[in-house]
């Protein structure tokens, strides 16, 4: 199984890219976005909006369908208020995590692009998952990694 990892950009003007992805053969590009998008603002605003977020996520599926043999996307895992937003110095809510989600579940459902639920396996290592505010200890990224090549398995 060929496996790449691809770091999606918006440049200065706008366009979209992703670093190096076309010169690689992939038979699964895993998708997972939203931690970054829902970060809140002095004025208590996500750093990317839902309406954007959608069209990003829109974007990046047209710019990969002749490359990827197929996408799947990984649901943006759990944010506790509590936890979050007392140990870092911006804030997130799990409330926006739930709307990314749906949004992400909407359009990839549309797209047939299959669903690895991350954010509802990692709900059960919660609260001492946490190794800090949003990142998870060594034990629980391993089973992590481990749930995501099983669904990744039974897609093959």
């Amino acid at each position: 199984m060929r496996c790449f990892y691809a770091i999606w950009r918006i440049d200065w003007q706008g366009s979209r890219k992703a670093d190096n992805y076309q010169a690689l053969a992939m038979d699964f590009l895993l998708l997972n976005c939203g931690l970054h998008d829902i970060k809140l603002d002095a004025d208590d605003r996500q750093q990317v909006p839902p309406g954007e977020y959608e069209t990003n996520l829109c974007a990046i599926l047209s710019e990969v369908e002749s490359t990827v043999q197929q996408v799947v996307w990984v649901r943006t895992t759990p944010v506790i208020d509590g936890i979050h937003n007392t140990r870092c110095e911006f804030r997130r809510r799990a409330a926006d995590v739930a709307i990314y989600n749906e949004i992400a579940d909407r359009i990839m459902l549309e797209a047939r692009v299959p669903l690895i639920d991350l954010h509802g396996f990692t709900v059960n290592f919660l609260p001492d998952g946490f190794c800090d505010h949003v990142h998870y200890t060594g034990k629980v990224r391993m089973l992590q990694g481990a749930f995501i090549a099983g669904a990744l398995l039974s897609l093959n």
